[in-house]
């Protein structure tokens, strides 16, 4: 009755001074506070308004309750938490908001192992908690669903999906090539010029990233060899911060892992100690090693300390398959890449000839692109003018394979 009478003069007193004319300015709603300590419950004999104490380092407590959040969930209680909210003036009560555990001190917390799971046919692979679900399909996509909770609409879900891109660098003002994810987002949104600041770094590798956020939705988008995965986040309903700080964790442990053959990438390695003899060209200064491709009956060689990953192409008609060659796991800075084409060989190129075979080069800016010819197929090999003499090894290097063989 008291904190009734106290609202109702509180009421009256507000409305007492608007009536007299004094007016204020609106300002900004008050910032959210963050807060951390051990979590407890309140008990009966306790005098302070709300449902729960923060007790912080000194010993301090602090009187706390949620609307939206059970603090008395085993995830949190006799916990310590950070959490954030506000402070109500009216009881001194802090109202959270949002709530995470810092570090889990009580033994009835139930501590989700990780679970390591790697995909080579999708090229990746994370670490999610063991109460989520995974779900695999067979265009590449994988799901991870979380635990539905009690009276819970739907449940979070974590999508990682995979789609062909074509990525044709391309000459800026400045003279320097548009990277695959500008290229994408141009293309992506008809035109609007990129900014620097829409990418993050994310995975094991720190790899560059487009973050959107909409429509309850946090995506993060990564390039690869030909290839646009799409990392996904929605949330549960009703919302709970731990499935988003999870999510955030799996972006973390993300990482690129080489392909295995399959029908996107449709190479084998044929290793080979006298791989480099034979060749006119001069040999760059590292070891090589052999691969085969069995659709398109060719080999060639590539770097042995080097990762590819191939991918059939449906974004741009004149490709038929993509592969990409890296000196690191991820694939994500993709140095040199093969392209078996359905088209022609454009003119106006410098013909080259070694070993008996003719080549067509073109260098733009720092771009360095051979083309070359395999019986009745061409192929496009590219890559940065520091390394054209790999480039154009590479593509002299390449044979065609009689299907006997790979037989």
């Amino acid at each position: 009755m008291k904190k009734l009478l106290a609202s109702l003069g509180l009421a009256f007193a507000i409305v007492g001074l608007s009536a007299c004319g004094i007016t204020e300015e609106f300002k900004d709603g008050p910032s959210l506070v963050l807060k951390t300590g051990i979590l407890v419950e309140q008990t009966t004999t306790d005098k302070e308004s709300g449902t729960h104490f923060l007790i912080d380092e000194a010993g301090k407590k602090t009187a706390v309750r949620s609307l939206t959040i059970n603090l008395s969930g085993d995830e949190y209680l006799d916990n310590e938490v950070k959490a954030d909210g506000l402070m109500n003036t009216t009881d001194n009560v802090f109202d959270i908001s949002g709530i995470t555990v810092k570090e889990i001190l009580s033994k009835n917390t139930k501590q989700n192992k990780q679970i390591e799971y790697k995909n080579t046919d999708a090229g990746f692979r994370l670490s999610y908690v063991d109460d989520w679900k995974v779900t695999d399909s067979k265009d590449k996509n994988v799901v991870f669903t979380g635990p539905l909770v009690a009276d819970g609409k739907s449940a979070a879900v974590v999508t990682i999906a995979q789609r062909t891109f074509a990525y044709e660098p391309k000459a800026k003002e400045d003279g320097t090539l548009s990277s695959a994810l500008e290229f994408y987002y141009e293309q992506e949104n008809e035109g609007k010029k990129f900014d620097g600041t829409l990418l993050s770094k994310i995975g094991v590798d720190k790899m560059d990233a487009l973050k959107s956020v909409g429509n309850g939705k946090i995506t993060y988008t990564l390039y690869r060899s030909g290839l646009i995965y799409d990392l996904s986040f929605v949330s549960a309903d009703p919302a709970t911060a731990d499935d988003e700080n999870i999510f955030n964790k799996m972006i973390a442990d993300f990482q690129f892992v080489s392909m295995e053959a399959g029908e996107s990438d449709a190479m084998t390695d044929a290793q080979s100690d006298d791989a480099s003899e034979g060749l006119d060209v001069p040999k760059p200064d590292m070891d090589m090693t052999t691969f085969e491709s069995l659709p398109y009956q060719f080999g060639g060689q590539y770097p042995a300390k080097w990762y590819y990953a191939g991918v059939k192409t449906s974004a741009d008609a004149t490709v038929l398959h993509h592969y990409g060659f890296s000196d690191e796991a991820s694939n994500a800075k993709e140095i040199v890449s093969l392209d078996v084409l359905s088209n022609g060989i454009p003119g106006g190129g410098a013909k080259i000839s070694f070993n008996g075979k003719d080549f067509d080069v073109f260098q733009l800016n720092d771009t360095y692109t051979v083309y070359t010819t395999l019986e009745t197929r061409n192929f496009r090999l590219r890559g940065p003018v520091s390394y054209k003499d790999l480039v154009l090894y590479m593509a002299a290097s390449m044979e065609s394979v009689k299907k006997d063989k790979l037989d």
